[in-house]
């Protein structure tokens, strides 16, 4: 492949290894689950300065870190409006599987464990809202934030960041931590609309 015609490196990441149509979606959503379930969770509002506290928190970050680099557009287009399908099939399919680990969080967690994993993928929604990325002396590319928003207002982030937060108790003690950051999410995509 030449250098101007190479796919960014998220899209090789997500298609270097193809099965047959049926398996690949399916291995497509355990890998996303897993890191949705499993991984991105704070385990608690407020992490402990313990060893296995501050493993939690990098696992939960590098894991985010993973999704965001799923759904940012790193290679360079001409046009700004030349999206790669491949692109916005992967947002969409990311979005919508945050959008239904928003809504299916377990009630038999705790309600610490529950508001540390909502925190963790509220803060996801946020990274993805608000990613900047520098690539060399190129000016920063402000499209992918704005985009990922449309999705989101596409898919109803702001219902579904609405319901999660109408579903907080006020009365746990920390609870303000979880409640600034629904409203981060949302006040982004209301500046976007």
């Amino acid at each position: 492949m030449t250098p101007a015609k190479s796919p960014s490196s998220p899209t090789l990441l997500a298609s270097a290894y193809t099965p047959p149509k049926e398996s690949g979606l399916k291995h497509r959503t355990a890998a996303l689950q897993l890191l949705l379930s499993d991984l991105i969770t704070f385990g608690t509002i407020n992490p402990q300065v313990t060893p296995e506290g501050k493993r939690q928190v990098m696992l939960c970050n590098w894991a985010m870190s993973v999704i965001v680099a799923l759904c940012v557009d790193t290679f360079p287009t001409q046009d700004i409006k030349d999206i790669p399908s491949e692109r916005v099939s992967i947002r969409k399919f990311v979005l919508e599987a945050i959008s239904r680990a928003l809504k299916d969080i377990p009630a038999s967690d705790s309600p610490d464990a529950r508001y540390g994993r909502l925190l963790a993928l509220i803060d996801l929604c946020y990274r993805l809202l608000s990613v900047r990325f520098n690539m060399g002396p190129r000016k920063v590319n402000d499209e992918t934030p704005t985009d990922i928003a449309k999705i989101m207002l596409e898919k109803n982030f702001v219902a579904t960041l609405t319901n999660a937060l109408a579903d907080v108790d006020l009365n746990n003690p920390g609870i303000r931590t979880v409640v600034a950051g629904i409203l981060r999410p949302l006040e982004y995509l209301y500046v976007s609309l």
